[in-house]
């Protein structure tokens, strides 16, 4: 006859479950409050239905805006700065920009196509600021039940991790494959314009303001999207990495069987008590 396989007994490991329960109270409380501080700063205008546009005239009154304090602060830093390069530097993109001003931007931009990937950023950042408070409330509460070893806390509190990765990982792939390549396309149409200039000429004057030498990678306007498109999508990609390591960190410790095995255990035993009583 075959002999039966041999049971090796798991030892609850207590410490486990109460250490993530521990964390999740303490992330998800402070993570539940900065999610509704996010959300009453935008509440009031998603409330509303008044997704992000930009009106006629906006978009001159961000030119002058930027054009005149590029301007200002040029003639700071040309004051300031003791190196006699960087002194003329300043000086020449002061005198340009003084010398150029645009008096109708809206009629070389299409506000159309703008507003339109304005909208999509919309609902990204709505659908963002909704969904996280909930998952951290959620949190908050499985950590409350995991200090007590319960085993709906522990469902919970897998949930939890799986739906958090599940969205950050959702989020990230609409932003980096979605909303950045969209995004680009109309960085592209506004760099040609007066406007445009103004922002890359404020690339320009950070590069030199903050570098020794030549700065290693020279931003023109005809790179300046896939710039701006390579450093969103690496940020949001390291932001998902780093987002990922807690849940991630929670499934692995909360499946292993000596954190299970606590659970069921204290369950086991809070059962046992409430059939004394009974009896």
């Amino acid at each position: 006859m075959d002999s039966l396989p041999n049971t090796v007994p798991v030892t609850p490991k207590p410490r486990l479950p109460r250490l993530i329960g521990s964390l999740n109270i303490v992330f998800g409380f402070c993570l539940f409050l900065r999610g509704l501080d996010l959300l009453s700063a935008v509440g009031p205008s998603f409330a509303q239905n008044e997704p992000f546009k930009l009106e006629r005239g906006d978009a001159q009154n961000l030119y002058d805006q930027l054009r005149r304090r590029q301007i200002v602060e040029l003639e700071t830093l040309e004051q300031s700065t003791k190196d006699e390069s960087k002194k003329a530097s300043f000086r020449e993109v002061r005198r340009d920009l003084e010398a150029n001003h645009e008096s109708n931007i809206d009629r070389k931009l299409d506000l159309k196509e703008i507003n339109r990937v304005l909208l999509w950023i919309h609902w990204y950042f709505w659908t963002d600021f909704a969904t996280g408070p909930v998952l951290n409330l959620f949190m908050l509460a499985s950590g409350i039940g995991l200090t007590q070893l319960r085993v709906w806390a522990r469902r919970m509190a897998l949930w939890v991790a799986a739906l958090k990765i599940v969205r950050i990982v959702a989020l990230t792939l609409v932003f980096t494959l979605f909303i950045v390549p969209q995004a680009r396309r109309v960085i592209d149409t506004i760099v040609p314009t007066e406007l445009g200039r103004v922002i890359v000429t404020r690339e320009h004057v950070n590069q030199l303001q903050s570098s020794l030498g030549p700065p290693l990678f020279g931003i023109t306007a005809e790179n300046y999207g896939i710039f701006m498109s390579v450093v969103a999508s690496a940020v949001a990609i390291l932001i998902m990495f780093v987002s990922l390591v807690y849940p991630v960190v929670t499934l692995i410790v909360l499946n292993r069987p000596g954190a299970k095995a606590a659970c069921c255990l204290e369950e086991v035993s809070g059962t046992e008590e409430h059939e004394g009583e009974w009896s």
